[in-house]
């Protein structure tokens, strides 16, 4: 178990690395965007196309660490009223749901990934598949840490019982 959890933790410290990377470079690509739009009279042609896909890498890898960090929205005073082994049950079958739609969301950014084979961005001349391919990594790292949820159970600070 102890295994799990660290494998658990150096997932997450590669989702924040990934998170905090993206973020940084959006800020900096959008700053210069705006710096030589309205300094220099010109631009970059390729800053909005990476910026939205760096938008999109934070959301993606941003829900699997939400899930390990219990920031999604939930429900919490349903959970209050079952007696603690039925809200056991409850959030392990949650957590099954969570690990079937990250396997699915993995599965489905697969075949998008490999339909898109062959085509490039517009603008950054990058190929498409490495846009998609953040599906396959967030289906993954969601699967993974639902697993984890499921076979040692939800952390204590996801499931507060207090938060009716």
């Amino acid at each position: 178990m102890r295994l799990l959890r660290g494998l658990s933790d150096l997932v997450a410290l590669f989702c924040r690395v990934i998170i905090v990377g993206c973020v940084v470079a959006t800020v900096i690509v959008l700053f210069t965007q705006i710096v030589l739009r309205y300094v220099f009279q010109t631009g970059l042609p390729w800053a909005e196309e990476l910026a939205v896909t760096m938008c999109a890498w934070i959301v993606f890898v941003g829900a699997g660490l939400g899930l390990r960090e219990g920031y999604h929205v939930r429900l919490s005073f349903l959970m209050a009223w079952l007696p603690d082994p039925a809200a056991r049950f409850v959030e392990r079958l949650i957590q099954a749901v969570c690990l079937g739609f990250g396997v699915a969301l993995a599965y489905a950014g697969y075949i998008l990934s490999q339909q898109s084979v062959g085509m490039e961005s517009a603008t950054l001349g990058v190929p498409v598949w490495v846009f998609y391919s953040v599906t396959v990594l967030s289906g993954a790292i969601i699967a993974f840490f639902a697993l984890e949820n499921i076979i040692l159970g939800t952390r204590p600070e996801y499931s507060e019982r207090s938060n009716v």
